[in-house]
Order: C-alpha cells, then sequence, then structure tokens
C-alpha cells in the first residue's frame, strides 16, 4: 500500500479524565498479559486503538504518546512498546494512514533507540515500510496546543523561543520533543 508522509501537525490535547481511562485500559492489558510478550504487544496495540476509536483519530499522536509513557512506567519492555505501537499503526493505516502517520511520527519524537528500533522492525515486516521510514527520521516538534504547568508537558508556556514549528518567539514552547501536553 502506498502511503505518502505527512507533514507534523499540532497534537490535541486529551483530558485529564481520558489519559487515565487510556492508562487504566493500557494497565488491565498487561497485567492480564503476564509475561508473555506477543500478549503484552497486542494489549499495547489494542490500547492504542481502542483510544482511537473512542477518542478519534486526531489524537492518534497524543494518544500514542500516553501509551509510551505509560508502558515505560509500568515497566513494560522497550521492544515490546515499538513492536506494539507498530502493530497498531499498521492496522490502522489501511484505513486511516494520518492516524499510522501520527503514531509514527510520535515514536520518533518520543521513542527512545530500541523503541525505534522495534517499531521499525516491525512496521517493515508487516509491509510498512514508510512507517517504519518516520519513526527512523529524524523527530520533528510538533507544536504545543495548550498551556500548562509542570508536569504537563511545559514549564507554564515559559520556556523562551519555543521550538521550531511549534509556539511563538518568547514563550509557547515545550520541553517534550514532540511538545505534546500530558
Amino acid at each position: 500500500m502506498a502511503m505518502a508522509a505527512t507533514p507534523p501537525a499540532t497534537q490535541p490535547a486529551l483530558s485529564s479524565a481520558a489519559l487515565i481511562n487510556i492508562r487504566s485500559s493500557l494497565k488491565a492489558g498487561i497485567d492480564a498479559a503476564k509475561s508473555d510478550h506477543a500478549l503484552i504487544r497486542a494489549a499495547l496495540a489494542q490500547a492504542v486503538q481502542a483510544a482511537i476509536a473512542t477518542y478519534g483519530a486526531g489524537y492518534a499522536g497524543t494518544i500514542a504518546s500516553a501509551i509510551i509513557s505509560d508502558a515505560e512506567a509500568l515497566g513494560v519492555q522497550y521492544d515490546d512498546i515499538g513492536a506494539g505501537l507498530a502493530e497498531a499503526a499498521t492496522a490502522l493505516a489501511g484505513t486511516n494512514a494520518a492516524a499510522a502517520q501520527a503514531i509514527a511520527l510520535t515514536v520518533a519524537n518520543e521513542g527512545n533507540q530500541d523503541e525505534i528500533k522495534y517499531f521499525m522492525q516491525i512496521a517493515t515486516s508487516l509491509g510498512y515500510k514508510i512507517l517504519a521510514d518516520i519513526a527512523g527520521g529524524t523527530p520533528t516538534p510538533t507544536g504545543e496546543t495548550t498551556a500548562g504547568g509542570v508536569g504537563l508537558g511545559s514549564l507554564s508556556n515559559g520556556f523562551s523561543g519555543g521550538f521550531p514549528g511549534g509556539g511563538t518567539p518568547g514563550g509557547n514552547g515545550c520541553l517534550n520533543p514532540s511538545c505534546t501536553s500530558l
């Protein structure tokens, strides 16, 4: 399937209640999987897909960011995180290329080296090299969409100058590579 890479877009913020629901869904899936890596990856993919079905494809990058953060906090191995996100992205690619690309871009921006590596391996093995290329590309700031305080993805929008493509001179930047407010 041919997919064209799209430029990064501003990631909308999810409500605190939505983030709690995503976290609860992910934790339940991971707890049920125990230490079975295939089941953990499937739980990650399912949590992403369920959240996108609930909150909309426009939140795909924000959802992927929350999943990365929460999975790491739950002690999920990086290879499982990357592979699970790749499974979610490739499952979505046929029906919503923009959501799949937003997940891959979030992995590029926020994933660590192992998460990116395994995302790329799985996406390529499933026939979606364009997603692998996006995830393996140079991180691209995508802009912050909400004011936040410490712990919400920014320092009260006071980071002077912001990042290219996100923020205005004198503020509105954030320290998170993709500027997702969580």
